[in-house]
C-alpha cells in the first residue's frame, strides 16, 4: 500500500485484519492515525512520523510479525495496548515526546529484549510491560512519578532495575513474578503495595530505605491484593526495615524461606500481623521490636530453625499473642524475655504455641547493647557455635551525620585474646545506628568490645564491653 504524501489522517480500524500488508510507509503529513488502524495486520516494521501527536488505542495490537516500531518526536502518549500481543517485537525507540506509557501498551511481547523509556515519560501504565518474557533491560529515567499495576509482571529475564528517586508511587504486583536478583526502593516511595515482589524466585537483595511507610499485606481476594508484598520471595537472604515503616501486613514476608535475618525497627512497629514471617523456616535468632504489643495467628508458623526469640517486655496481657504464632517452631529453645517472670506467665500460651512452653524463658533480659558508653555488662546468651544475634545502638551526638565510620567488633577469650573481629562500615541517618550483629563461637567466660573507627580507623566513642554467660 502507498499512501499519499498529502495525506494527514488514517481512521479508526482502517487496514484491521489485514494479514498479508507486510510493509507501509507513513507519509511526513501524517498527524493523526485512528484506534485499531493496524490491528492483527502483516505489517513488519513500522515507523510513525514527527507530526503523529499520540498512539492510540490499539492501533498495532496483535501484529504478529512487527519486530521494529520507531515512535516520532510529537507523540505524547502510547495508547491502551497499543502494541499488545506483537510477539516479534525486538525493537522499540520511544520518542522525546512521550510522557505516559498505557495500559498493556506493549503487554505480551515476548520477544522484547530490552527498551529504553524518553526522558519526557512521567507514568507507566497498568500491566504496561506485563509478560515480557524476554526483557532483560529496562531503563527508567528520572521524571517518572509512577509504576502503575502489574508494570512488569511475569518479566522473568528481568534481573536488575534501578528506580529512580522521582517515583513516588509502586502499584501493586509491579514485579510479581519477575526475575529481578536485587532491588532498591528509593526514599520517595511510602508504600510497598501487595504483591510488589510476589513470587520473585531469584530475589536475594533488597535495600528499603527510610521515607517507607508501610509494606502491605494480602487483602483476601482483590484484585493483585491476594499475597503480600514479599510473600513467596524464597531466595531472600535479609531484610533491614527502616525505622520510618509503622505497618508490616499480613503474608509479607510468608514462605521467605531464604531469609536468615530480618531486622524489625524499635519504635515504630507495634504489631506483628498474621502468617507475617509464615515458613521462613531459614531464621534462626529473632529480636522482636521494643515497643511491640501484638503478634499475630501464625505469625512465625513453621519458622523451624529458629532457636533463639528476644521478646520485648512490652509484650505483655493475656492476648498479646494470638493462636499459632508460633506453631511448628520445633527449634525454639531460649526465650529472652524483656519482662518478669510473673508478666510471662500472665500471657496466654495454648497448646498451639507449645514452643512458648517448652522454651527456657531468660527473664529481665537484654535485647540491645548501647554501645560507646563505657559500659560493661553481661550479655545472656548461651555458650555454643552460634551464630548469636543482638542489636547494637550508637547514639550519634557529636559525630558526622556524613562521614562513613567503621564498626569495630571483637570476640575475645577470658585471658584477653582475640578469637575473631569484625569490622563493618555504617554512615548515620537517624539518631542511632542499629546492626544486626551474628556472634560466632562465643562460649562461657569470653568477651565482647565494640565500638566505632573514623576513616583513619581512630576509636571515636568509647568501648562498651559485654561478657557472656554461657546457659
Amino acid at each position: 500500500v502507498e499512501l499519499p504524501q498529502i495525506m494527514s489522517s488514517i481512521g479508526e480500524s482502517c487496514f484491521k485484519n489485514c494479514s498479508r500488508l507486510r510493509s507501509l510507509q507513513i507519509p511526513d503529513s501524517m498527524i493523526a492515525i485512528g484506534k485499531e488502524a493496524f490491528r492483527s495486520s502483516g505489517l513488519t516494521s513500522v515507523e510513525i512520523p514527527d507530526q503523529v501527536r499520540a498512539v492510540q488505542e490499539s492501533t498495532f495490537q496483535s501484529c504478529s510479525a512487527l519486530a521494529s516500531v520507531k515512535i516520532g518526536n510529537a507523540a505524547t502518549s502510547i495508547g491502551k495496548e497499543a502494541f499488545r500481543s506483537c510477539a516479534a517485537l525486538t525493537s522499540v525507540t520511544i520518542g522525546n515526546a512521550v510522557t505516559s506509557i498505557g495500559e498493556s501498551a506493549f503487554r505480551d511481547c515476548s520477544a522484547l529484549p530490552s527498551v529504553t523509556i524518553g526522558n519526557a515519560v512521567t507514568s507507566i501504565g497498568q500491566e504496561a510491560f506485563r509478560a515480557c518474557s524476554s526483557l532483560h533491560s529496562v531503563m527508567i529515567p528520572q521524571g517518572v512519578a509512577s509504576l502503575g499495576v502489574a508494570s512488569f509482571m511475569e518479566c522473568g529475564k528481568l534481573e536488575y532495575l534501578t528506580i529512580p528517586d522521582s517515583v513516588t508511587a509502586i502499584g501493586k504486583a509491579a514485579f510479581r513474578q519477575s526475575g529481578l536478583r536485587s532491588i532498591a526502593i528509593p526514599n520517595s516511595v511510602a508504600a510497598l503495595e501487595s504483591e510488589i515482589f510476589y513470587n520473585c524466585k531469584q530475589l536475594t537483595s533488597v535495600t528499603l530505605s527510610e521515607g517507607l511507610e508501610s509494606i502491605k499485606g494480602s487483602a483476601g481476594s482483590n484484585a493483585f491484593a491476594a499475597y503480600g508484598a514479599f510473600q513467596e520471595c524464597r531466595s531472600l537472604k535479609s531484610i533491614a526495615i527502616p525505622h520510618s515503616v509503622t505497618s508490616i501486613g499480613k503474608s509479607a514476608f510468608e514462605w521467605c524461606e531464604g531469609m536468615e535475618v530480618a531486622v524489625i525497627p524499635d519504635d515504630t512497629v507495634k504489631t506483628i500481623s498474621d502468617r507475617t514471617f509464615y515458613g521462613c523456616s531459614s531464621l534462626t535468632h529473632l529480636i522482636l521490636p521494643e515497643r511491640l504489643k501484638t503478634i499475630g495467628a501464625e505469625a512465625f508458623r513453621g519458622c523451624t530453625n529458629l532457636a533463639t526469640l528476644f521478646m520485648p517486655s512490652s509484650v505483655s496481657g493475656a492476648t498479646s499473642i494470638a493462636n499459632k504464632a508460633f506453631y511448628s517452631c520445633s527449634s525454639l529453645a531460649d526465650i529472652y524475655y524483656g519482662g518478669s517472670a510473673d508478666a510471662w506467665k500472665a500471657i496466654q500460651k495454648d497448646a498451639t504455641n507449645y514452643p512458648l512452653i517448652s522454651s527456657t524463658i531468660h527473664y529481665n533480659s537484654l535485647s540491645s547493647i548501647q554501645a560507646g558508653s563505657n559500659a560493661v555488662f553481661t550479655l545472656s546468651l548461651p555458650a555454643g557455635p552460634g551464630p548469636y544475634v543482638t542489636r547494637i545502638k550508637f547514639s550519634n551526638a557529636g559525630l558526622s551525620q556524613k562521614l562513613p565510620y567503621r564498626l569495630y567488633c571483637g570476640l575475645y577469650d577470658s585471658n584477653g585474646k582475640m578469637l575473631s573481629m569484625e569490622i563493618t562500615e555504617v554512615t548515620f541517618t537517624d539518631n542511632y545506628y542499629e546492626l544486626v550483629l551474628p556472634i560466632r563461637g562465643a562460649k562461657d567466660g569470653d568477651g565482647l568490645r565494640i565500638f566505632l573507627l573514623d576513616e583513619n580507623f581512630a576509636p571515636q566513642t568509647g568501648k562498651t564491653q559485654a561478657r557472656f554467660k554461657g546457659a
